[in-house]
């Protein structure tokens, strides 16, 4: 196989999907689903900082030249006394990955002092953890709250489910493909996949690995993921309900150098980038969450009315499930009818977001609109 070819036809391929808007096939599976985010308030850190480690590029060129590679611990430890780390140091770590994960974004940071001088305010519990770890809880309304004052963004807990496919090519004779880890044994391999989904973990980004099992290897090979062969790729991402598509290789060019080149695809929408390994995790979240964070600096208002609200307890159902809802920052309940309740919800952005959360709600079925009517219609349906 000529991989140069493959190479070519890689960059010609995104080159041709972007520039005649080819999106016809770049993608939304069939019966893909959001994914709902229950612990972005949660963060486990570590307590002891870790040595500074190599980075993959140079792990990659060490398990070429190494029989011994294996024998690498990653996860380096300083030298530090747990209990002699003060615990304000520890909850500040804490809300810093809570900030990121609910902003989407990595520059929130610069702003954590200003949201919260004294991290523990929002803090609702704690507690260490073995292997040196930590645990912290937040309060979702209080920093929720601070956010909105300051005009900040907040990315709610549904979120796409991204698989991620990555091609490996070490240049010494070697071709990978990146799964969840159920197929082999490589430590090159297993190092990638724990940083990889470390980094999705601390951006609140939900993903999937390939099983890489019988059903995947008839469905595609190494080749098809090198040359970007979009659509084999999403046939074959179909089984795992992924709304997104990430799709990278990896490998030494010419010179020694180690370089990834990533194609993502969602809702229609293609991006064809190079990086380091890992940023290309870091570049999704970016996306993702530009494109479905909502703020409190755009608020509107829209009508809905939801039937099959009959009892007491479908009611406290729905307020429930309205409330867990980050895109909402009002509920006004105008009237209810029989079993229909009309609402005035307030919206943090855009009533087609809402929507699309509706959408992919198991609890909320839409009701054809009555002509006469701009509100929205929905049925709720009580869980047993």
């Amino acid at each position: 196989m000529n991989y140069m070819k493959l190479k070519r036809k890689w960059h010609k391929t995104a080159f041709k999907l972007i520039r005649r808007g080819f999106f016809a096939l770049l993608f939304l599976s069939a019966g893909a689903n959001a994914v709902i985010l229950d612990d972005l308030y949660n963060a486990s850190v570590g307590i002891c900082p870790p040595l500074e480690q190599p980075s993959f590029e140079e792990l990659a060129n060490l398990s070429i030249n190494s029989e011994v590679f294996g024998d690498l611990n990653l996860r380096n430890f300083n030298r530090c006394i747990p209990e002699e780390i003060p615990l304000k140091r520890l909850f500040e770590k804490a809300l810093d990955e809570v900030l990121i994960k609910v902003t989407g974004r990595s520059d929130i940071l610069a702003l954590r002092t200003e949201l919260f001088p004294d991290a523990s305010k929002p803090l609702l519990e704690y507690r260490q953890l073995p292997n040196d770890k930590f645990f912290a809880g937040f309060d979702n309304e209080a920093i929720r709250k601070s956010l909105d004052s300051f005009g900040q963004p907040i990315w709610g807990e549904q979120r796409p489910l991204v698989a991620i496919w990555l091609a490996i090519d070490t240049g010494n004779g070697k071709r990978y493909i990146l799964s969840d880890g159920s197929q082999e044994n490589e430590s090159l391999l297993a190092s990638i996949r724990g940083e990889l989904l470390s980094r999705a973990s601390k951006r609140g980004l939900p993903v999937v690995l390939p099983l890489l099992d019988t059903v995947d290897m008839m469905a595609l090979n190494f080749s098809d993921i090198w040359g970007g062969f979009l659509g084999q790729i999403d046939l074959a991402s179909s089984r795992y309900k992924s709304e997104a598509l990430l799709i990278g290789r990896f490998n030494a060019t010419d010179v020694g150098e180690w370089q990834t080149r990533w194609i993502f695809s969602y809702d229609g929408q293609l991006s064809d980038w190079q990086s380091p390994l890992f940023e290309g995790v870091d570049r999704v979240a970016d996306i993702l969450s530009d494109l479905q964070a909502t703020s409190s600096k755009a608020i509107n208002s829209i009508n809905v009315r939801i039937s099959g609200i009959n009892s007491i307890s479908s009611y406290g159902e729905l307020r429930k499930y309205l409330n867990s809802l980050d895109i909402l920052s009002g509920i006004d309940v105008i009237s209810l009818q029989s079993d229909e309740l009309e609402l005035v919800l307030a919206l943090r952005g855009e009533s087609v977001r809402l929507q699309q959360i509706f959408q992919n709600s198991n609890q909320l079925n839409p009701v054809s609109p009555n002509e006469d009517s701009l509100d929205l219609h929905y049925k709720w349906i009580l869980n047993e």
